[in-house]
């Protein structure tokens, strides 16, 4: 890995792959693809099995920005929306997690995004009271920082662990709940969970995040993955460092700009966004593993390049980005990664993942059937299909 000051040279004297005059145009059949992938989701994961749980809630994010993107599908993205998340809250807006950690309350972020769109109001009731839930049961750090997971677990007891998870799932979450709000107490949670996030799980030699942080415990122990003097795990996960930048993109939509941590955060956002920039394959795409090109089963992945990308293409797009090696990113990186869709799977899609210090576990473990996969690509899709 590099030093930050050469990560600084490459960014500033090298033109990243692909620079040109201009942009290609969007491929003829994103709109297409975007429709195939609707429709595959819906048979794959119908709506009366979705679950509060990660893996339904980025799923469910990239329907919401394709919603978004492309009016004339609207009516069946919403639907597909609010049957997936009737079946995890109750009619008046009620909400039990199935385990305190951040896992199981992602879809938080999803019932902000219907009460957006709605109007309705048991879908705030539903957020306020998975926030009362973190509030009540989740373990914290002593600084604060909300744990990913949850200490009650087999393997995790006494633990405080923060995931680069959380920096999509809580983090995405807790804006949108202040924006939706406006209320001063849940915005300024959220730009502080940020803010201890950043802090506790960037590598400050190269930009980049770590996959976890851990706390000593009361005993005085470390999980084996975490550096004795940093509480940092050692792989620069590339997926991991998706959920960043994807998450600090949606807080800096979501948080006031007159918000005194929001200068903090943006050139966070930037400093990562560079770091990735430099790790990008000559293809366009991303590693599984950042920075371990000869780690045997190491290949380009294709839920980390969607939300890598995806970041990337909403900072160029609000001017957080503004360098010319930024623009094009993401329509580069779509073209890359449709062949991967072969309806109705999308390929090298690696599986979840727990914190490790050993690379080789994150590699060579792929799904064709993940939700997160499908849910990162229509985000990077939706780009494409118009403005957000």
């Amino acid at each position: 890995m590099r030093t930050l000051l050469t990560l600084v040279l490459v960014v500033l004297l090298v033109p990243p792959p692909f620079q040109g005059a201009a942009c290609p145009d969007p491929p003829a059949r994103v709109e297409v693809v975007a429709g195939e992938v609707l429709s595959a989701v819906r048979s794959k994961y119908p709506a009366s099995s979705a679950r509060c749980y990660w893996r339904d809630a980025t799923l469910l994010w990239g329907v919401e920005k394709v919603y978004a993107a492309n009016p004339t599908a609207r009516a069946a993205w919403l639907e597909y929306l609010q049957s997936s998340l009737d079946t995890a809250i109750g009619e008046d807006g009620s909400f039990e997690p199935a385990s305190p950690d951040v896992d199981f309350i992602a879809c938080g972020l999803n019932v902000l995004f219907l009460y957006q769109e709605t109007g309705e109001v048991r879908y705030l009731a539903a957020a306020k009271s998975i926030h009362d839930s973190m509030r009540r049961t989740f373990q914290r750090a002593e600084d604060g920082s909300i744990s990913h997971i949850s200490s009650a677990l087999e393997g995790y007891q006494g633990s405080v662990e923060l995931w680069v998870d959380s920096d999509f799932l809580l983090l995405t979450f807790l804006a949108r709940l202040g924006a939706a709000t406006g209320d001063d107490a849940f915005i300024n949670e959220a730009a502080r969970q940020t803010v201890l996030h950043i802090q506790h799980l960037v590598d400050p030699r190269t930009g980049l995040h770590v996959h976890g942080w851990a706390e000593r415990s009361a005993e005085g122990t470390l999980p084996g993955w975490a550096d004795p003097s940093t509480g940092r795990s050692p792989v620069f996960w590339g997926r991991g460092n998706g959920w960043v930048l994807a998450g600090l993109s949606e807080v800096l939509l979501h948080l006031p700009e007159s918000h005194p941590s929001h200068s903090f955060i943006l050139e966070s956002y930037r400093r990562t966004a560079a770091a990735l920039l430099a790790e990008r394959r000559p293809s366009g795409l991303w590693m599984t593993v950042l920075g371990a090109e000869d780690l045997e089963g190491n290949v380009e992945e294709t839920s980390a390049s969607s939300l890598i990308a995806y970041g990337m293409g909403v900072g160029a797009r609000m001017g957080w980005l503004p360098e010319p090696g930024y623009a094009c990113v993401a329509a580069e990186t779509l073209s890359a990664l449709l062949p991967r869709w072969q309806n109705p799977d999308l390929t090298l899609v690696s599986a979840g993942t727990v914190v490790t210090a050993d690379p080789a576990r994150y590699v060579a473990r792929f799904d064709p059937n993940t939700k997160y996969g499908e849910g990162a690509f229509l985000a990077l899709l939706s780009l494409s299909l118009g403005p957000r």
